[in-house]
């Protein structure tokens, strides 16, 4: 080996011992949850379903409350625990509760578990859910908004999807 390849090799090889001892740099990000992951597919998919039902010239009141009852279904089947109520508005606002307990609306309404109710279409939507109130706009048609929400233990965690 000649002197200017020893030169280079050892160069590369301190080069290398350097890098390795040169701590990287690490993102830690909070983890996900499940109700995340469940609120973030809803909002993804919610608007595919509107969009396909109006290409076809399907009633869409039908179409998205049997999409979201579906979807609760393979929700629940993995985590009983998560519950969720939502406002989807076309000429109308249809108001659906898949929690294990009854909701209010600000009208007066009550809405049973599993429950399902029309009511006129307004600008807003007051919508109380275990105790506490949220407010969805509903001026616009072919518009949702969802509360999704999970207790374990004294552990709540909400998620809302608009």
């Amino acid at each position: 080996m000649k002197k200017g390849q020893f030169y280079i090799f050892t160069a590369f090889v301190l080069i290398g011992a350097v890098a390795a001892l040169i701590p990287r740099q690490v993102d830690i990000k909070p983890p996900r949850t499940i109700l995340n992951d469940v609120a973030d597919n809803y909002k993804a998919e919610a608007p595919r379903v509107i969009n396909t039902a109006i290409w076809n010239g399907t009633n869409l009141t039908p179409v998205f409350r049997q999409f979201t009852t579906e979807f609760m279904g393979y929700v629940q089947d993995r985590d009983t625990s998560i519950g969720m109520a939502y406002a989807f508005v076309d000429t109308e606002t249809h108001v659906g509760n898949h929690f294990s307990a009854d909701i209010r609306l600000g009208d007066g309404s009550t809405i049973t578990s599993g429950g399902f109710l029309t009511v006129p279409k307004n600008d807003s939507l007051i919508m109380e859910v275990y105790g506490r109130n949220y407010t969805f706009d509903t001026s616009q048609a072919y518009s949702y908004s969802a509360v999704f929400r999970v207790q374990k233990g004294q552990n709540v965690e909400v998620k809302i999807v608009r």
